[in-house]
């Protein structure tokens, strides 16, 4: 009899943990009007009309999300620790609000391989010249890149499946731009979008050769001074103003494309590197780009042995009630990129991403 109370409490708990509210967790990447065609940044305006949104809410860090109460909150984060995030904290400060920032932790105070692309993409040039994957490929270009351009993949085009494919391919994808006479005649939009694609899966040491060569061909190269991780000094100022600090890895290469071993370096020296520099335990872990095919089973399982509790990845989903309760899926908590949207869009978005499990 007590046996069988006890089957029917249990039961009606797990019908009624669907009812409980969710939580979600969303990504900044940026907050700045620099020209960014990888849509990872939102206006100084519009953030400040994100915050007078975000204030009505209950927000809170990422690792907050397991230790407070069943509510309806708002976990803010933002990856990749750049310099231009820093008025932007100190913005959510004022207003009491919380946020976490992943930090990659070789890049401090230098510049990610896709921004040098950018500036160089945003400047003076009609021709390329560029050796990658054993071929050799002569680029001419028309028509600059457009301030508000952001690049996106071509219809049917499957990243995981595709990201190695050849300008060849990649032309019979987008049906974008005509080869001519073994050169390709393409706008300076759709060689950027290849050649971010195609650097994305290779090794840093590879990706840094092709951007040098590159570099060595354009005069001039325009220079985006808020284009780069923030210093040692602005992550312990960011600490002492009550911000969550995370590890980003050491390099934020694509970890499904490192060995076990190298991965576990990424990691462990991150959280080491942090933990060295503010004094303090390192508990939250973002994977770098952080999509289904840019880490494998064997990542989160690192992460779990490097002594992290929670990791964020860049997957679409809330935050479900029995992840709260029984502090499940920890190392594979989902999120939603926040995009340059003005008020009404991002007001939105925030009951839409409620909704979507």
């Amino acid at each position: 009899m007590i046996g069988s109370i006890k089957s029917s409490i249990k039961k009606m708990g797990k019908k009624l943990i669907w009812y409980l509210p969710s939580s979600i967790i969303i990504a900044y990447h940026r907050i700045s009007d620099t020209p960014n065609p990888y849509g990872i940044s939102v206006s100084p305006e519009n953030f400040k009309e994100h915050i007078r949104i975000l204030k009505d809410f209950q927000t809170c860090t990422a690792s907050e999300i397991f230790s407070k109460p069943l509510t309806k909150k708002i976990a803010i984060t933002f990856d990749d620790g750049y310099v231009d995030i820093i008025p932007a904290l100190e913005e959510l400060k004022r207003y009491g609000i919380k946020a976490t920032v992943f930090i990659p932790t070789g890049l401090i105070g230098k510049k990610f391989w896709w921004d040098e692309l950018s500036e160089i993409f945003f400047s003076k040039f009609q021709k390329l010249e560029i050796e990658i994957d054993g071929s050799r490929y002569t680029f001419d270009v028309y028509c600059e890149v457009s301030k508000n351009f952001i690049i996106s993949l071509p219809k049917n085009f499957i990243l995981s499946q595709n990201y190695s494919l050849s300008p060849t391919k990649f032309h019979q994808l987008s049906g974008n731009f005509p080869i001519l006479s073994g050169r390709y005649k393409i706008k300076k939009e759709e060689l950027l979008t290849w050649l971010y694609f195609k650097l994305k899966y290779m090794r840093l040491p590879k990706i840094e050769e092709i951007i040098k060569s590159i570099k060595e061909q354009v005069r001039d190269v325009v220079k985006f001074p808020e284009s780069r991780v923030m210093g040692e000094k602005d992550v312990k100022h960011l600490r002492k103003l009550g911000f969550e600090i995370g590890a980003h890895t050491v390099m934020h290469e694509v970890m499904s494309i490192l060995s076990e071993k190298e991965q576990e370096a990424e990691i462990r020296e991150s959280k080491n590197y942090l933990e060295s520099l503010i004094g303090e335990k390192i508990y939250g872990f973002s994977y770098p780009f952080g999509l289904k095919e840019d880490f494998l089973q064997k990542t989160v399982s690192k992460v779990k042995e490097c002594g992290f509790d929670y990791a964020c990845t860049g997957i679409k989903g809330v935050i479900l009630p029995h992840q709260i309760i029984f502090k499940i899926e920890r190392f594979m908590l989902k999120r939603f990129m926040v995009m340059n949207w003005p008020k009404q869009i991002f007001e939105r978005k925030i009951k839409e991403f409620f909704t979507i499990i």
